[in-house]
């Protein structure tokens, strides 16, 4: 006797699915075997299932088919497949109806969510609609306070808000909302406007009806709803027993029913009060002070970039500004209309003209597209509600220090806003280019890549709108462009002056200060600031006659420099020397190139050098990057020390490469690190004998075992190591050697000094590990980046004068030597690090690896960092969405194919003397432009393309039916394989499409009628097609 009964299904309702699963558990428990299914599904379906199922199975029968198939054939017809777009936009419209409870909405949302496909985003996709589509407006609001609130938590506070709302509107008495803000009522208690705000919105979330009314006092009846939670039950048998509120802290209730306030000081400042009549219930934020006296409380934000000083006012639900201030700082952004009405605190009705989408950032935190609006005869800029929340700030002890620092930053700001502009200054000095022979040089334009030439454009653009640059016809002298992709994804254009004119520049030989006649004048300071200039060079104006020399050849033509571009050698000296010039004469300030660092004996005689700083730098035209600036700071960095009013300390980082260099492994590392201390043996006493321990495991035949006393001797040769006599003092006046060396795992760079007696003593040592994709990199370009990594690291020492470069391997020291340029097939990543680095003066040394100890060393013993993502990783993951296959799809066939898989090997392992292999000889050909990245091969900058994605690859340059010379175009600068180019043409020559659009023979001149004499001399018919009917058109040509 079966167990349970299925009824026939009902082809009207649909629900074939529902249906399906309940068969699938009847068959399980009755234990029906597989061969008995089909009987039995076709026995208890009905007559009208079963006469479908023969119509679909037909010219075969449902008997002959299996249980899934009867069961897949069926859901074809009755459930089509549906449009995944579709089914969200009717999630999407989905509202709470009304006299619809919550968890009727929320069953009708995920029924809809079903069809939608959301996977491991369902939950995050269904707590987004169920708060957006809420009827409560106060229900809504108070879960949008909630930060980072799970669904299942957003389902729990509205379930309980309901609760409380629909018991209020059963046991309470209402009174007429308020729409003018918090009452006077609160304000003569004796409380100020920030805690009456609080506590009115606290109110109005529990109190709001469906008919607009308010609740004014709980009711006392024991029957109420539970306290615990606000739900409809006793609080003894409530599971949120046990919860700990997340207000205060304490077991037994959640946040929703907490009665906690906090307390706060009476608000007796100036009182800016903004209410927005729609946002009535939404809850406040309480700002307490610890500061005394009736000074309102302001933050500096950044706005846009800009350091502004806004004034928080936690009783306006939105930001504002004045039109005034709209106008001074963002005249740039087109105000957004907006149907909100504000009034103020008194009821009085406020005009808004708008408002601006900005970015906003306070410290770390940042949001995008925040609304700030614009008010007609405004006062000072208001931070409301929304941003408070948006930026995290619940609740701010601020101390008296921290107001006055504040309060005098803004100051500064709003005495000197020519100087803290986010707007390029312009020098009043211009920098004249005198060129060692007037032969002009001039180079094409190289090719950008197709998915950075919007970028590209829009920068240029961006300098050309801000004065910059300028678009010329024509120009003797170009000099190709090189791209650097910042680490913020926005793009620097940079010239190669380096292959151009950088040669022929004649240098002006200011000398630079020395480092102790710096800090020698910071001595006996107090308080220090230190002041960074913004983008320093392009600062400075060309003469009229300079500019031709900078022009850059672009894809968009040829465009000439205003101002000093980046990348030009005779720049920092003549920079130095208007900056010295600038700020002669005042006491307790230095500056090295647009590092400027004040100070003085007092506070006050430090307040005073520092406005005369910045009112030089005002007069000067010059402008500073003030997020960059430091005030009133017990210490600074400055110049890789750090300067307090004891004296001068060395930078604790600076020498992290050897204090934290880990403990070898193997005989491989040992005798690296062992090669370290024997370079700077001459320095550390008893070095044979500390070392000892560490000489016993290089002997033949002692196997490797690493023993405490080993241990004790490693630690005491970096003690010894990292000693006064080692480590020297930066001295401007000496020369400066940077050694730098790469291995299989990472880089290493070693700064020193060179003495009169020959001796080198190291200055400062880095070293890094390589991340996954670097260790991918030729030995070629791993060399390369240890020369850009060890110059950028020490770029406060070796900017600006002269230095020598070591390194051990010999094809770079040609690429970045004196004479060598940037080669035009080169992989963008040298052609990167060269442009940057074009801008220091330095020669190249080629030693031997035995001669180069110290930088070998600190690149086998690698100090463990931070990975960051290459801008080679970031180019390709750009490319991504944009080519027919990702990096990944060509790593993986790129190992499969036998021939590219040797050609990998060759790369990165060394290729041999010849080959007889014919498939591996246009490979060995361009051997020299050979590269590996992400498991990709590069042929110069284009990505080498397995056999297996060949014919996807073509199909896609073949979109749109370009030609073959344009086809031919596109893929050299993206894609090779051998024989791309007649590929190539066998496709076009073989596709109507292509042949259709090519160059045809003259055609013949148009000749226009000749208007006729009289009518009906001349008609003109055609036939023409309108909603699926076909008319005669007939025209006389005489009277139209």
């Amino acid at each position: 006797m079966p167990i349970g009964k299925l009824e026939p299904f009902d082809l009207a309702s649909k629900q074939w699915p529902a249906y399906i699963r309940r068969v699938q558990q009847f068959i399980l428990l009755n234990e029906i075997k597989s061969e008995l299914r089909v009987p039995m599904l076709i026995t208890v379906v009905g007559e009208a299932t079963y006469s479908l199922m023969c119509d679909l199975c037909s010219p075969a029968h449902p008997e002959d088919k299996t249980f899934e198939e009867l069961v897949s054939l069926v859901s074809s017809h009755l459930e089509p497949q549906r449009s995944e777009i579709a089914e969200r936009h009717v999630f999407r419209l989905r509202r709470q109806l009304g006299g619809e409870s919550l968890a009727e909405y929320l069953q009708n949302l995920k029924h809809l969510a079903s069809t939608c496909n959301f996977g491991v985003t369902l939950e995050e996709n269904l707590r987004d609609q169920f708060v957006s589509g809420l009827a409560s407006e106060a229900m809504r609001s108070r879960i949008f306070a909630e930060r980072n609130i799970r669904y299942k938590e957003a389902v729990e506070l509205a379930f309980a808000l309901e609760a409380a709302e629909r018991h209020a509107e059963v046991s309470g008495a209402t009174a007429p909302a308020s729409t003018s803000g918090v009452r006077s009522s609160s304000l003569e208690r004796g409380e100020g406007l920030h805690q009456a705000g609080e506590r009115r919105g606290r109110r109005d979330l529990r109190s709001v009806s469906r008919g607009g009314t308010m609740e004014t006092r709980r009711s006392q009846r024991s029957s109420g709803p539970c306290w615990r939670c606000g739900k409809p039950h006793r609080a003894d048998k409530c599971r949120f027993a046990q919860y700990n509120c997340d207000k205060c802290g304490r077991r037994g209730h959640l946040k929703v029913m907490c009665k906690e306030v906090r307390d706060g000081r009476q608000s007796s400042g100036p009182q800016h009060y903004v209410s927005d009549v729609s946002s009535e219930g939404e809850d406040f934020f309480n700002i307490q002070l610890n500061a005394k006296g009736n000074e309102s409380y302001k933050l500096t934000l950044k706005v846009d970039g800009q350091p502004l000083v806004f004034e928080v006012d936690t009783g306006s639900r939105i930001s504002t500004i004045s039109e005034r201030f709209y106008l001074c700082h963002f005249p740039y952004k087109s105000l957004i209309k907006d149907n909100v009405r504000l009034h103020s605190y008194v009821g009085s009705r406020i005009e808004s003209l708008g408002f601006i989408s900005v970015n906003v950032a306070l410290g770390e935190v940042r949001k995008k597209n925040c609304s700030l609006y614009v008010i007609r005869n405004g006062g000072c800029p208001l931070i409301g509600r929304q941003w408070i929340r948006a930026l995290e700030i619940n609740q701010i002890n601020i101390s008296v220090n921290e107001i006055l620092y504040d309060s005098f930053v803004s100051r500064l700001i709003s005495e000197f806003p020519e100087v803290f502009t986010d707007k390029l200054g312009t020098c009043t000095e211009s920098v004249q280019l005198q060129l060692s022979d007037e032969q002009p040089v001039y180079v094409r334009a190289r090719p950008v890549p197709l998915a950075l030439r919007s970028r590209v454009e829009q920068e240029l653009r961006r300098l050309e709108a801000e004065g910059t640059i300028f678009k010329v016809d024509h120009s003797e002298y170009g000099t190709p462009i090189v791209l650097v992709i910042k680490e913020n994804g926005d793009i620097r254009i940079c010239g190669d002056y380096k292959i151009t004119i950088n040669p022929k520049l004649k240098r002006e030989f200011h000398p630079l200060p020395r480092i102790e006649e710096l800090f020698a004048k910071l001595s006996g300071g107090e308080e220090f600031s230190k002041i960074d200039l913004k983008n320093s060079y392009q600062q400075l104006r060309l003469t009229e006659d300079s500019r031709r020399y900078t022009a850059i050849t672009t894809h968009l033509g040829t465009f000439v420099y205003r101002r000093t571009p980046f990348g030009l050698s005779c720049v920092p000296e003549k920079f130095q020397k208007i900056m010295e010039e600038t700020l002669s004469g005042i006491p307790g300030t230095v500056v090295f190139l647009d590092d400027v660092c004040v100070t003085g004996a007092t506070r006050n005689k430090h307040l005073s050098n520092l406005r005369a700083v910045l009112e030089r730098l005002r007069t000067m035209g010059f402008t500073v990057k003030s997020e960059k600036c430091k005030f009133l700071q017990k210490s600074v960095k400055y110049l890789g020390f750090i300067i307090d009013k004891q004296g001068l300390h060395p930078d604790p980082k600076k020498m992290e490469a050897i204090s934290n260099a880990p403990t070898p492994l193997n005989v491989t590392q040992l005798k690296s690190f062992l090669g370290l201390l024997n370079y700077y043996g001459k320095f550390i006493p008893n070095l044979s004998t500390i070392l000892h321990p560490l000489h016993l495991l290089l002997n033949k035949g002692v196997n490797w075992k690493w023993t405490s006393k080993c241990e004790q001797a490693f630690r005491e040769a970096k003690r010894a190591l990292l000693g006064e006599k080692v480590l020297a003092h930066y001295e401007e006046g000496r020369p400066l050697v940077l050694s730098v060396d790469s291995s299989a795992y990472g880089l290493g760079a070693v700064l020193a000094h060179v003495y009169p007696d020959g001796t080198e003593r190291p200055v400062s040592c880095v070293s890094r590990t390589l991340n996954a994709s670097e260790k991918n990199y030729s030995q070629l370009d791993k060399e390369a980046l240890a020369i850009f990594f060890g110059i950028t690291k020490h770029h406060q020492y070796v900017f600006g004068r002269r230095f020598v470069l070591r390194t051990d391997h010999q094809p770079l020291s040609y690429i970045f030597g004196k004479r060598g340029g940037i080669p035009q097939t080169a992989a963008s990543c040298l052609q990167r690090w060269a442009a940057r680095l074009a801008a220091y003066d330095f020669s190249v040394e080629f030693v031997r690896s035995a001669a180069n100890g110290p930088a070998d060393a600190l690149s086998r013993l690698p100090l463990p960092t931070e990975r960051h993502q290459s801008a080679v990783t970031s180019y390709i993951n750009l490319l991504e969405d944009t080519i027919p296959v990702n990096f990944k799809d060509i790593s993986i066939e790129t190992k499969k194919d036998t021939v590219l898989s040797r050609i990998t090997g060759y790369v990165m392992f060394g290729w041999p003397f010849s080959t007889k292999c014919d498939d591996e000889k246009p490979y060995f050909d361009r051997k020299q432009e050979m590269l590996l990245d992400l498991g990709c091969l590069i042929y110069k900058y284009r990505v080498v393309i397995p056999p297996s994605l060949r014919e996807r690859v073509l199909l896609e340059i073949h979109e749109g039916h370009l030609g073959m010379n344009k086809m031919k175009n596109l893929a050299r600068n993206y894609i090779y394989w051998p024989g791309i180019d007649q590929d190539i043409e066998n496709l076009c020559r073989n596709c109507q499409a292509c042949c259709s659009v090519r160059d045809s023979p003259p055609r013949a001149v148009l000749h226009p009628w000749e208007f006729p004499l009289n009518p009906w001399q001349r008609l003109h018919a055609d036939f023409a097609e309108y909603v699926g009917k076909k008319y005669l058109i007939v025209i006389d040509a005489h009277s139209k």
